[in-house]
């Protein structure tokens, strides 16, 4: 599927800022991922102090901003998910925590 395409000034104006909210999205998933990732690596060398609390903060923070760049894609007519697990490698585990707030579920 591809975006919809608009012509005209105005159009064109909604297009570059449907493409930088959309970028930004990506970013703030690629940067909780990171995040999770380094924890990850860190915790496998037993140099850093592992904390079960921690890491599930990571996991609901990333499943937080990738339901976030889920929905921006869908809104503009890119609903190809599989997309979005292969170029940022998302963890399963973050597919399953993937929500709005998630982190308050985790007080439930």
């Amino acid at each position: 599927m591809s975006m919809q395409r608009f012509e005209g000034p105005l159009q064109a104006n909604l297009t570059e800022e449907v493409a930088a909210a959309l970028g930004e999205s990506a970013r703030r998933l690629r940067r909780a991922l990171d995040a999770l990732s380094e924890f990850d690596a860190i915790a496998s060398t037993g140099r850093g102090q592992s904390s079960h609390a921690r890491r599930l903060d990571l996991v609901l923070e990333a499943g937080e901003k990738l339901w976030g760049y889920v929905v921006q894609r869908e809104l503009v007519g890119l609903r190809d998910a599989e997309y979005i697990r292969e170029q940022y490698r998302v963890p399963d585990e973050v597919w399953r925590s993937m929500g709005p707030k998630a982190r308050m579920r985790k007080l439930s």
